[in-house]
């Protein structure tokens, strides 16, 4: 499965953008994370973002927007979705673990989440 994602050009702002894997509680990021290589295009007036992710999983994808001019960090939009048998779900950050736990339990019974 593939994640993407259009951003239009903005003169005043830069963006950052990651896709992770997300595979189990962290003590002080909340989620461990599995950063995916995101591949990024230009076209006309627009960056497109394109990640490979597996086919059933929990992930979270971030873009953060700076002032090009001083650095700023302006806004951070997140979200957070399932793949599962092919279709995407979107769920709130809240649900993430209890996801994960209960799709690692359909796929493979006997694994815990760490």
């Amino acid at each position: 499965m593939n994640w993407s994602e259009e951003i239009e050009d903005n003169p005043n702002e830069t963006a950052r953008v990651y896709v992770a894997e997300i595979t189990g509680a962290h003590p002080r990021y909340r989620f461990n994370r599995k950063f995916l290589r995101c591949r990024r295009i230009r076209r006309s007036q627009s960056t497109y973002y394109f990640a490979e992710t597996a086919q059933n999983g929990v992930f979270e994808a971030s873009i953060s927007y700076y002032d090009k001019n001083d650095g700023r960090l302006l806004r951070r939009e997140r979200e957070w979705f399932v793949l599962f048998e092919g279709d995407c779900y979107d769920i709130d950050d809240s649900d993430v673990l209890f996801t994960l736990f209960n799709l690692r339990m359909q796929i493979e019974p006997d694994v815990h989440v760490a």
